[in-house]
């Protein structure tokens, strides 16, 4: 079994309640009862802006990437740095990794990801990207799913 993941998923959410220490010490946990190994680990990377606009548009795209606080970025509860953006990307980058991973072996986890709150032209709760509609969008565009 493959775990998709991210060093960073870790980010600093300056006060927020959301624990994201809670990514590591799941893949810490798993790799020291011995369920997987660093081999099973499969390191997230970013979605492309091309799969982000399957689900988000472009303007709320824009306004994410260059971490302009406007009408589509204010209804997060999260900060709008560079680095929560780019978990926020990896994220998602991650869970298509995942849903693929699992498509070719039958299982995979992606620990980090979830993330469902953000509309196609807003952010809404302490979610900038839809991560979820991304991985299935891309996946249907992709012919690997319908």
């Amino acid at each position: 079994m493959k775990l998709v993941w991210s060093d960073a998923y870790e980010v600093e959410l300056f006060g927020h309640v959301f624990p994201v220490v809670k990514y590591k010490l799941v893949k810490d946990a798993v790799l020291e009862r011995g369920l997987v190994t660093q081999d099973d680990l499969i390191i997230a990377s970013p979605a492309s802006t091309e799969d982000l606009m399957l689900v988000h548009t472009r303007a709320y795209i824009d306004d994410l990437l260059n971490l302009r606080w406007s009408e589509r970025t204010a209804r997060s509860e999260m900060a709008l740095t560079h680095e929560i953006v780019n978990a926020y990307l990896i994220t998602a980058g991650g869970t298509v990794m995942a849903s693929k991973q699992a498509l070719e072996d039958g299982i995979c986890i992606h620990l980090g990801g979830g993330y469902h709150h953000a509309y196609p032209d807003h952010a809404e709760g302490f979610c900038y990207v839809y991560v979820v509609a991304v991985a299935i969008a891309t996946l249907r565009t992709a012919g690997l799913v319908e």
